[in-house]
């Protein structure tokens, strides 16, 4: 949805990549502070709701997802912004994280193509 965003209002990518990388982070933090919110409202707390997945973790998948996507797009994003997410993808923290999540992403991987994405 990001890719279309972008593409519809003709941002030039390669100018604006700061910009760009930021609003990813953001989106990424603003998911992870819903999930934790929602785990903590009244109905949720009723039936037993909670949220145990940690804030690096989800900062973790949401650049991976981001990554992965925009990378099938590399023709736009290879010289800019896929290198700030792949250098922080590759930082010796996401090293345990990658490894905990290798299977989640092999599967992802494999439905993104199912798709078409």
């Amino acid at each position: 949805k990001m890719h279309c965003y972008l593409e519809g209002w003709g941002i030039d990518i390669s100018k604006n990549v700061a910009f760009i990388y930021n609003t990813i982070r953001q989106m990424i933090r603003y998911a992870y502070a819903v999930m934790v919110q929602n785990s903590k409202n009244k109905v949720s707390r009723a039936n037993g709701g909670r949220c145990d997945i940690q804030k690096p973790h989800v900062l973790w998948l949401g650049t991976h997802a981001f990554h992965a996507v925009l990378s099938r797009k590399s023709d736009l994003y290879a010289s800019s912004l896929l290198k700030p997410l792949a250098f922080e993808l590759s930082l010796p923290r996401s090293r345990r994280i990658k490894a905990r999540f290798r299977g989640l992403v092999k599967e992802s991987s494999s439905i993104m193509v199912s798709l078409g994405i």
